[in-house]
């Protein structure tokens, strides 16, 4: 008699991910689709962005589409900007595991400011409060009023707050120059809404 190891390889594995919208908007639902092979159906699929995992897409086992291998994850909580989606194949007793990526691009939600001065024209020495107003946001970010290019003292990277049911930040000065001046309000934007800005005329007089 005689004997010999025999060595059975796996077979390797391959996954490509695709993206239903890309670009989305933010909070809009996505469904990434990976599609493995070849493999014989068993091992599971989790889905990551920026390397952590995505909520309800674990381990979740592929289904036979027409002789085709694939999980599908839907998910609309990515937040805004880019990042790396990856869906890795775990593998089986026969088929080794795999991984593939894609750049998913999620679009922020545009907004504007509509902003109003308390008292214009105003005198020099007097008190002002520009109020800025954000739609649409979650309250995230901050804002920032500048006058003639400079930012206003005391009213940089300002919290914004909720008021009569909006969002806004608001700068109170007695420090504008005679004049006019232009007011402007910046708003940061955050992960999920885009940065804005608007502008107004100040008009300060003499004492």
């Amino acid at each position: 008699s005689a004997t010999l190891n025999q060595t059975v390889n796996k077979t390797s594995t391959v996954t490509v991910i695709s993206s239903s919208d890309n670009p989305s908007g933010y909070g809009q639902s996505v469904t990434f689709t990976a599609v493995v092979s070849p493999t014989d159906g068993a091992g599971t699929v989790t889905f990551r962005r920026a390397g952590q995992i995505i909520p309800g897409c674990t381990r979740e086992p592929l289904q036979d589409d027409a002789g085709s291998y694939q999980v599908t994850c839907t998910t609309s909580s990515l937040p805004g900007g880019t990042g790396k989606i990856q869906a890795t194949y775990s593998g089986d007793s026969d088929c080794t595991g795999s991984a593939g990526t894609l750049s998913q691009v999620v679009n922020q939600t545009p907004t504007t400011i509509m902003l109003k001065s308390s008292l214009n024209p105003s005198a020099f020495g007097e008190t002002v409060t520009f109020t800025g107003t954000v739609s649409a946001t979650d309250g995230g970010g901050t804002m920032t009023f500048s006058a003639r290019g400079k930012p206003i003292p005391g009213c940089t990277n300002d919290p914004l707050t909720v008021t009569s049911g909006s969002y806004a930040a608001a700068c109170q000065t007695t420090a504008l120059a005679i004049g006019t001046d232009t007011i402007k309000a910046a708003y940061s934007g955050d992960a999920a809404y885009k940065g804005s800005s608007n502008t107004l005329k100040q008009r300060v007089s003499k004492p």
